[in-house]
């Protein structure tokens, strides 16, 4: 009798150890993908389409669609998948005027500055053109 109360108390207690580790790491997964450490913070690692680009003098302003999100530093906004997204990328970085619509880059992208600056500023910077 005292086997059979062991063997279900212990039965008991490694389902429920199961249970709940799975339930909660893909909770998780589906929340939001995982932070890089080599990520700075405030930015992310998108995979993203270019569907159009505009000359603004020092900088570009690229129109692109979001793949998908590679990863997030620490106090990164999320960033949706198959979304629009305007963002500015410095000229220093590279020249576009070669690059066709279509074309898909992994960049890494910082997102704007919260408090008064973020009414100056509401577009996501590329800081790192990746591939």
């Amino acid at each position: 009798m005292k086997k059979l109360s062991l063997y279900i108390c212990t039965v008991c207690i490694v389902s429920f150890i199961f249970s709940n580790g799975c339930s909660s790491s893909e909770q998780s997964f589906l929340v939001r993908k995982p932070v890089g450490e080599n990520i700075p913070p405030g930015s992310a690692v998108v995979l993203c389409q270019l569907n159009g680009f505009e000359d603004k003098g020092d900088f570009y302003l690229l129109d692109v669609k979001i793949k998908s999100v590679i990863g997030y530093g620490s106090a990164t906004d999320e960033i949706t998948p198959n979304t629009d997204l305007k963002l500015q990328l410095g000229k220093k970085l590279t020249e576009l005027k070669s690059f066709k619509n279509g074309t898909e880059f992994e960049l890494e992208i910082k997102q704007p500055k919260t408090g008064m600056e973020s009414e100056r500023n509401t577009l996501w910077t590329v800081s790192q053109l990746i591939k």
